[in-house]
């Protein structure tokens, strides 16, 4: 038999392996077939796991815990993939085992029958944050405000116009601070620098 049992504390992960996304960032989701906006941020964190393994054998315990250690040495396992449910989607993020060395070490009991191996292991896990519109925010109204369904983000619609003459000029139809896609950038509407970033790009635009 074998048990596994996860810490309650969580420790951010260090700077120099990667750092976590504290802002918002702008997304959609390929799989979302209502092409909504959301913002997402990213936490990285180590957690704590421990494996029991019991026997009434030692022997079966000791090959139980042999066959373990030479799972984890193997590195496709040392990864794999949790699953965080949102806008009625399942969403897989990483999760990887940090220490290949995995050492079993014996828990003394009273009982003559019975063998008790544990081996500590130490989870790097990615766990997104995603948000959605709240009732008082303007939002898309694609879905019914529900978790499992929810609306997503207004965004703005940017029409590039071309004359040889003139040049190019552009005109943007809404007023939400959200973002814009087009001409190769994405910027914040309904300010000077998301114009000019936008105007100063020289790949064609896209529209939503």
């Amino acid at each position: 038999m074998m048990i596994v049992a996860l810490a309650k504390d969580y420790v951010p992960v260090s700077g120099d392996f990667s750092r976590q996304v504290g802002d918002d960032e702008w997304i959609t989701v390929p799989a979302d077939e209502k092409g909504r906006i959301f913002k997402l941020r990213q936490m990285q964190g180590d957690r704590r796991a421990q494996l029991l393994i019991a026997a009434a054998e030692e022997e079966s315990a000791r090959s139980l815990a042999a066959q373990f250690c030479l799972w984890v040495a193997s590195v496709p396992n040392r990864r794999f993939y949790a699953t965080y449910r949102f806008a009625g989607l399942d969403h897989q993020w990483p999760v990887m085992i940090e220490n290949i060395d995995t050492p079993a070490q014996s828990i003394q009991t009273d009982e003559k029958n019975l063998t008790l191996l544990v081996v500590d292991i130490m989870l790097r896990e990615s766990i997104p944050l995603f948000r959605a519109p709240k009732g008082d925010e303007p939002n898309d109204g694609k879905g019914d405000g529900s978790p499992e369904d929810p609306n997503g983000y207004p965004y703005t619609r940017v029409i590039r116009i071309t004359d040889e003459v003139v040049g190019t000029e552009m005109q943007v139809d809404d007023t939400y601070q959200v973002p814009i896609f087009g001409g190769g950038a994405i910027a914040i509407a309904n300010t000077d620098d998301a114009l000019t970033t936008l105007l100063n790009s020289t790949m064609p635009s896209h529209n939503l």
